[in-house]
């Protein structure tokens, strides 16, 4: 199976809420979950055929933006339950759920699958896990971007690229 590859349009947050998150990753990994840190610190919001363009992220960030205002007055998102998300091969994607739900997603991006949660993810497993709770402080800076996902040698083993960010509008 190595080689496989996913290709993703993500949410990523703001590069606090990352830190915290990798905080959280390395922590499950002292303690024995050997499949922390096999995704980035990101949510796929849907699987794709293509890369998708500047003005798709862009469109898809400013409708993100918009959603983000029905589920908090203020914009702000935060993280709930812990959830997953299979992916095509039936591995797992697992972490915090978001406090939103996948928004519209631009038109001119070739969905294959779109992921109605937004799991921020801890890992790849190879079934749903049991993961302790992470709740960092609400936030509201985030973007979209184009993600790879690559599988290594190892099982369970990946390498990633996230391409430049569309922030989010104020």
């Amino acid at each position: 199976m190595s080689g496989t590859f996913y290709r993703f349009i993500a949410f990523v947050p703001h590069p606090n809420v990352r830190a915290e998150f990798n905080k959280y990753r390395r922590e499950l990994f002292a303690s024995g979950c050997r499949y922390a840190f096999s995704f980035p610190a990101a949510a796929p919001i849907a699987l794709v055929q293509n890369p998708a363009s500047k003005t798709g992220l862009k469109n898809t960030a400013a409708l993100f933006r918009e959603y983000c205002y029905r589920f908090d007055e203020n914009g702000k998102i935060q993280t709930s339950y812990i959830s997953s998300v299979t992916l095509p091969d039936g591995q797992v994607i697992a972490g915090p759920c978001l406090s939103i739900t996948t928004p519209p997603i631009s038109e001119d991006i070739e969905i294959i699958e779109r992921y109605p949660k937004l799991i921020l993810g801890a890992g790849i497993f190879p079934d749903t896990p049991v993961l302790p709770a992470f709740s960092p402080n609400p936030f509201r800076a985030a973007a979209i971007a184009n993600m790879t996902l690559r599988e290594l040698q190892y099982k369970f083993s990946y390498s990633w690229t996230i391409d430049a960010p569309h922030w989010l509008p104020r």
